[in-house]
């Protein structure tokens, strides 16, 4: 209490005016009614803190701000937000940088906005793309997990349920392109349980709460990364099962409905995989970037940290040196067959139509104008170049005529006119014989060169060398050409490859199987299509082009640097004869032949699918 109150109370009470007598009787009734007078000092209120714990927590705290301000010293690399580490688990890429400017920026939001709208109206997200839907969840569970799982089983169909069968139809599988089981395998590989659990988990345990985006957005990118380097070949990934349900069957001898279900579903799993989740997957991972990248931007697979091992087309033929002895005595005792047996049905229909061709005689029709004349009649390029020709001449009207008539079928991508399809593969064609054309003119130039005979060592040591040089290039056009007619033949088998399973199922694209082509003479030209049916013309061009892919391929007679031998030019020119006698005798006997009665057909049919 301050001095100033203190005398004022005094005054008050008129203390000034006791003597010591009522002073001491005054104490004493103050004591009576139980006051005290305490002397000690009163404690401050820190007087019992504990210093030592003081400079505890001081040191403590100051080390962790310092620590705080290393950090943020140190160059912050920008990377995913979806990274993660630990054993099994993905880390994303490096993240390039955006472009900074005010122009780069409305870029962006604009790009945003377009992420959100595309969501959106997939049903996919909310409008803001932070949750996802119920529909798409409830989809995904449902369509999209089943089509992978049904990869699965049609592989394990096919591969694993008999270790001997598997085992040869991956033989005859990479007799013809060792990509084909590749693609099988690593489509079948993509269902993983784990990971579709952990997609689907809180939708199936909680379907009241919306679930957030990018609370699954670790396992939508790994499953985005193993369909992102497998999108490329989706067409392929397609043929090879087909491929492959073919084999099956002929080993099998079973019912033809049987596989031709099966084909049907393969068909329809490898769209939903490949148009519908990857379309989802590529939109979601947009999203969480905050980027709109195109879907074949090489950034992305930098960001999804995709290796060469990663990529399909690093697989071999297979080997099997440790073969057990019941594979052996299978093997032996098995059936004997050619190696042309053991062929496709389409390659060894499509190599019959090409053995019965007089190559030496097509020669000189094909090359009226001696584009060729320095090319011997053995070179493999120039073979290739005649069958070319009989391809272009009798059989590459289906790409381009109106006598076939097609459907155009509306799908989740839009509309589909295989009239213009084929119509665009058609042009390819030009290019082919663009590449044929770049052989003879280096076959030209080389021969030339090569009778400039030298007359001195210097000039010798110089045309030495340019006949070097000049071979190596002949070698690589040789090579370039083989890739693109391969190349533009795969293109044409997958085509007909799906009007064919149209005419054998639904029968929805091409509208007129049955009608019969004819051909005016005197304007197009005598065609080997003449008075045939519109699907025998097309079973005839895909044998056609699938026995002359398969000439072209590692395993067949056209591929390789090396002329063909003599033998083998006898050899085919005793085919030629014999398929020309052939037709002969079945021309003079079949004149008066009538038309199949409605029974024939369907045998015809079923015989030829």
């Amino acid at each position: 209490m301050s001095t100033e109150r203190i005398d004022k109370t005094r005054k008050n009470i008129g203390a000034e005016q006791l003597n010591e007598s009522e002073k001491k009787q005054l104490f004493n009734k103050f004591v009576e009614a139980g006051g005290q007078v305490v002397r000690n000092p009163k404690h401050r209120a820190l007087a019992d803190f504990d210093r030592d714990k003081q400079q505890q927590f001081r040191s403590k705290f100051d080390g962790h701000a310092q620590k705080l301000k290393e950090v943020d010293k140190r160059p912050q690399q920008r990377t995913g937000g979806f990274a993660r580490g630990g054993s099994g688990q993905m880390a994303s890429g490096s993240i390039p940088a955006p472009a900074k400017g005010i122009f780069n920026s409305f870029i962006r939001l604009i790009n945003r906005w377009q992420i959100r709208i595309r969501l959106y109206t997939m049903g996919v997200c909310d409008f803001y793309g932070e949750f996802l839907t119920k529909k798409f969840l409830e989809r995904f569970n449902t369509e999209m997990k089943s089509a992978l799982l049904e990869l699965q089983l049609v592989y394990l169909d096919i591969f694993k349920q008999s270790h001997r069968m598997g085992v040869a139809i991956v033989d005859e599988l990479d007799r013809l392109n060792p990509l084909y089981y590749e693609l099988i395998e690593m489509s079948s590989s993509v269902f993983d349980r784990g990971l579709i659990n952990q997609i689907v988990e809180h939708h199936l345990n909680f379907p009241h709460i919306d679930q957030k985006a990018f609370e699954i957005r670790e396992p939508l990118t790994r499953l985005f990364k193993k369909l992102y380097v497998l999108y490329p070949y989706k067409e392929f990934i397609l043929l090879a099962f087909d491929r492959a349900i073919g084999m099956q069957m002929r080993l099998e001898k079973g019912k033809n409905s049987l596989y031709a279900m099966k084909r049907k579903k393969i068909k329809n799993d490898v769209a939903v995989v490949f148009n519908r989740l990857y379309t989802v997957l590529y939109w979601l991972f947009c999203n969480y970037l905050g980027e709109l990248y195109l879907m074949k931007d090489p950034v992305i697979a930098r960001i999804l940290q995709i290796a060469d091992t990663d990529v399909p087309g690093r697989r071999g033929r297979a080997k099997r040196p440790d073969a057990g002895p019941e594979e052996d005595e299978a093997e032996k005792a098995g059936e004997e067959v050619d190696e042309q047996d053991q062929l496709p049905d389409e390659v060894r229909k499509g190599l019959g139509i090409m053995n019965a061709l007089d190559l030496k005689k097509l020669r000189s029709v094909y090359d009226k104008s001696g584009v060729f004349k320095y090319v011997r009649d053995n070179d493999k390029i120039l073979l290739a170049h005649i069958l070319f020709r009989e391809f272009d001449e009798e059989y590459s009207f289906i790409l381009t005529t109106n006598k076939i008539k097609y459907n155009v079928q509306f799908t989740h991508q839009g509309k589909v006119d295989y009239r213009i399809r084929l119509s665009d593969l058609y042009n390819d064609l030009r290019r082919c014989m663009g590449v044929f054309k770049d052989y003879a003119d280096i076959i030209e130039s080389y021969e030339k060169a090569r009778n400039e005979k030298p007359t001195s060592s210097a000039q010798y040591i110089d045309y030495s060398n340019r006949l070097t040089g000049m071979d190596k290039k002949k070698t690589g056009v040789g090579k370039n050409v083989r890739t693109t007619v391969r190349d533009f033949m795969e293109k044409v088998i997958v085509e007909l490859s799906t009007l064919i399973a149209d005419m054998n199922g639904e029968q929805r694209i091409v509208d007129n199987p049955q009608d019969v082509l004819g051909f005016e003479s005197s304007i197009e030209g005598s065609k080997k299509m003449n008075d045939r049916k519109v699907y025998e013309a097309i079973l005839a061009a895909y044998y056609y082009a699938s026995a002359f892919r398969y000439r072209l391929s590692s395993d067949g007679d056209l591929f390789g640097e090396e002329e063909i031998n003599e033998e083998e030019m006898k050899k085919m020119a005793a085919l030629a004869a014999e398929g020309e006698s052939s037709e002969n005798e079945g021309s003079s006997t079949g004149e008066d032949k009538k038309a199949p009665s409605e029974e024939g057909v369907i045998k015809e049919l079923d015989d030829l699918f």
